[in-house]
């Protein structure tokens, strides 16, 4: 799917910004967070979910590293 590609292409720098501590609004961007979210926890939100405020999404993200941290570290893809 087209959106699974923008959200592989989106992890490398994703995990680059959290990894190193950005959190700006402006940098790591909801797209960010929802490859991270999808991409190494397996967490989704609806397609047409365009809605979801970024503290939302940055607070399951947090949420999911405090209770999978190793998903994180581990450089592996969701199933």
């Amino acid at each position: 799917r087209t959106e699974d590609n923008g959200l592989v292409s989106l992890l490398p720098e994703a995990m680059w910004m959290l990894k190193n501590g950005e959190r700006r609004n402006r940098v790591l961007t909801k797209a960010h967070i929802r490859s991270i979210l999808a991409l190494r926890f397996g967490v989704t939100f609806p397609r047409n979910d365009r809605n979801t405020k970024r503290d939302v999404l940055m607070a399951k993200l947090e949420e999911q590293i405090a209770s999978h941290p190793e998903k994180l570290e581990s450089g592996q893809r969701a199933l």
